[in-house]
């Protein structure tokens, strides 16, 4: 932990470090990280259950979470996968690989805020246009439907045996 934490740091990321699951679980809420390293093994509880806590809490749900574990075997890696982490990194851990997979998880990340930030942007704006085209289609009623009348009435009346004035 010391030597990740050390690494990442001269790295320039701001570090939050726990040690407990429970302890993750409360400074995830408060702090708002952009992103979460967890391993397997830690005292209280395991990193599954505080990724599978952190997927059921709205506030944490779409924290990106990387298992960092010793733990090599696929059936951790596929559970892993299924709570809803984005990678899962097995030690001993090359710092290289560490710092690209964090790099591009936390831009994707980023990416993913920015897409659903602009689409609730879209979403707003095009309540406003719908707004707007009933605004407009209620305020064009009233005089098209005078207007469709008179020429119903002007239709009905209609006779050549009018003279000029009254046609005009």
């Amino acid at each position: 932990l010391r030597l990740i934490s050390d690494f990442l740091a001269e790295q320039g990321f701001e570090l939050m470090l726990t040690r407990s699951g429970a302890q993750a679980l409360e400074r995830a809420r408060l702090a708002a990280p952009e992103l979460v390293l967890l391993d397997l093994r830690m005292p209280d509880m395991d990193g599954f259950e505080v990724c599978r806590r952190l997927k059921a809490d709205p506030a944490t749900a779409a924290l990106p979470v990387i298992f960092m574990t010793a733990v090599d075997d696929i059936a951790h890696k596929v559970e892993g996968f299924a709570l809803g982490a984005v990678d899962y990194i097995t030690k001993p851990i090359q710092r290289e690989e560490l710092l690209a997979r964090i790099q591009h998880h936390l831009q994707l990340h980023r990416l993913q805020k920015e897409l659903y930030s602009r689409t609730q942007d879209l979403a707003l704006k095009n309540a406003e246009l719908e707004a707007y085209a009933h605004t407009i289609a209620h305020s064009l009623k009233t005089p098209l439907a005078a207007a469709a009348r008179f020429l119903e009435i002007l239709q009905k009346f209609k006779n050549d045996n009018l003279s000029e004035e009254q046609r005009h």
